[in-house]
């Protein structure tokens, strides 16, 4: 496994909280493998104690062939929601609810932005009938109160009928709701997120 000075670096790095900030392609999920063939191989740390989270299905299948498959260390790898589902699901059989909600505002514009767990035509695998329906009802009993609030609202959903992605219907919907969408700098939104860093650890 080839690895650059910086991520020989963060490879090696031996502290609580390390921040590593780095684009598409820049090697994460090399590093994150090396990561843990170090801690395994070197530290004598068990995989059973390691658990490596991402963000997306897409990242989660890499890491996996890369450190399960490939390098053939049995570490949990899992995404946020998943791992934070499956927490709940400790303490309590039913599935929970999965469901969040947001108020934004831009100038004069301001909406509630509600995202289901489920999909846009009401599916998912993860409750039983009853269940779904108790969600689909709830769902309805949003929507009301909004519309007796006169507050917009965005829905977003698990996944949708026409397979495009989220973030496609989100940035569709805020735009029409007459929401100015401005890319930030990569350079400014990684100086934000070292100096939250530093400061939490301050």
């Amino acid at each position: 496994m080839k690895l650059d000075d910086e991520q020989r670096k963060a490879v090696l790095a031996d502290e609580d909280y390390c921040l590593l900030i780095a684009g598409a392609g820049a090697g994460k999920t090399t590093t994150m493998a090396a990561k843990v063939k170090f801690l395994v191989d070197c530290q004598r740390v068990r995989p059973e104690d390691i658990i490596v989270i991402s963000y997306t299905n897409k990242a989660i299948d890499e890491l996996k062939d890369r450190i399960n498959n490939k390098l053939n260390i049995p570490v949990k790898i899992c995404t946020f929601h998943s791992f934070g589902y499956e927490i709940l699901r400790q303490g309590n059989q039913t599935p929970p609810s999965v469901n969040f909600s947001f108020y934004i505002t831009q100038g004069e514009n301001e909406c509630y932005l509600e995202h289901f767990g489920i999909s846009e035509n009401y599916q998912s695998q993860l409750y039983s009938k009853n269940q779904l329906d108790t969600y689909v009802r709830h769902i309805t009993d949003k929507r009301k109160l909004h519309k007796q609030n006169g507050t917009s609202l965005i829905q977003t959903w698990y996944s949708y009928n026409d397979k495009r992605p989220l973030l496609e219907h989100l940035e569709e919907a805020l735009k029409s709701e007459g929401f100015i969408l401005k890319p930030r700098d990569n350079e400014e939104v990684y100086r934000k997120l070292a100096n939250k860093f530093y400061q939490y650890q301050t």
